[in-house]
């Protein structure tokens, strides 16, 4: 089949990249023509470049799909996946970025009369809106969610969604290729809490940080990934005197040394529709612990992971953390069934058959 990809940005890392890259090697593999369409330069994915990069994200948007509009009426395809949020018709989208108008609920619930205002006036936010309306109102588009709690949102705020055409693919995990690393973790002598993600606000780490001066057992975390505002997590960091056992690393890193180091896992999400470093952490047998917000949540068992209410207190970190220290090491085995091969098999299988 000749198909078309939809990505207006082809960056270097974050979990949308990585599956992106899968599903396109994926498909070229199994003899489809695939072709991307992205403001990047895409010659690695035998792809073309339309419109450039602007300073506005929300006329980014825009331009990409006007230009993308165009090339397709030209060059038609039995397949149009779309990757971000989009305006023109697609017969496929993945919702890796989650519900935006989930999102933005969550936003209010935290935000000042003024930080609602703003949100509301926001181009971007409301290019975003009605984008997905048209999206996920489609009667023709088939959805892919990567987790449970992606779809039930969608049908929350989108009730003339079709449930019929959504369904829920979780993401998947180099679960073989962490074989070696997994044989060479590290045992320390104090419990090491790990933290992974980038906008930190988003993923919750100042609940965690406040979470951390009622543990009664000695502990280190280590914090990584891209954040702008460094400087507000490092007052927070002195502020609880916690500067001796918490090390912030604010730029992309290669996880796996740490989950060498790491047993415990901790992702204290606002909001992420499916954190990819669940499975990493499951994969390299960390204990993990999480919120209902992270649609990660859902590949967890009791003998895997905690998993907390969005709402949870410091003092419920705490104790989840309590809790996890004295529990035994996860079994990796338990995410063998997440292996990208599986994973990017049904995902084939659906863009093929539907």
């Amino acid at each position: 089949m000749k198909i078309a990809i939809l990505k207006r940005h082809i960056g270097p890392g974050g979990g949308l990249e990585k599956y992106f890259r899968k599903v396109y090697s994926a498909l070229i593999d199994r003899g489809h023509k695939v072709t991307v369409l992205s403001m990047d330069p895409a010659e690695q994915f035998a792809g073309v470049q339309i419109g450039r990069k602007g300073p506005f994200t929300f006329l980014n948007m825009i331009v990409f799909d006007l230009k993308a509009r165009k090339w397709l009426a030209k060059h038609p395809q039995d397949i149009v996946l779309g990757w971000d949020r989009h305006f023109l018709p697609l017969t496929h989208y993945r919702a890796g970025n989650g519900c935006h108008a989930a999102f933005l609920e969550r936003r209010k619930k935290e935000s000042s009369w003024l930080k609602k205002l703003l949100l509301f006036c926001n181009p971007l936010h409301l290019a975003t809106l009605i984008s997905e309306k048209k999206t996920f109102e489609s009667k023709t588009t088939k959805i892919i969610c990567n987790s449970h709690l992606v779809r039930q949102e969608i049908l929350r705020f989108y009730p003339k969604a079709c449930p019929e055409n959504i369904v829920v693919i979780h993401n998947g995990v180099e679960w073989s290729e962490m074989e070696d690393a997994f044989a060479k973790r590290e045992q320390l002598s104090i419990p090491h809490l790990l933290f992974v993600g980038h906008e930190w606000q988003r993923k919750g780490l100042d609940r965690l940080l406040q979470a951390l001066p009622l543990l009664k057992t000695p502990f280190f975390l280590t914090c990584i990934g891209k954040e702008r505002h460094l400087k507000k997590f490092a007052a927070l960091v002195k502020k609880l005197g916690l500067e001796a056992c918490v090390e912030l690393i604010p730029s992309p890193q290669n996880p796996i040394p740490f989950y060498q180091k790491a047993s415990i896992m901790v992702i204290p999400s606002r909001y992420d529709p499916f954190a990819n470093v669940t499975l990493e952490a499951l994969a390299m047998g960390l204990f993990v612990i999480t919120t209902q917000a992270n649609g990660g949540s859902e590949v967890l068992t009791p003998e895997t992971g905690i998993v907390l209410k969005e709402t949870a207190t410091p003092a419920e970190f705490a104790s989840a953390i309590e809790s996890a220290i004295v529990s035994p090491a996860a079994s990796r085995e338990l995410a063998k069934e997440y292996d990208f091969s599986k994973k990017l098999a049904e995902f084939v299988q659906f863009i093929e058959n539907n």
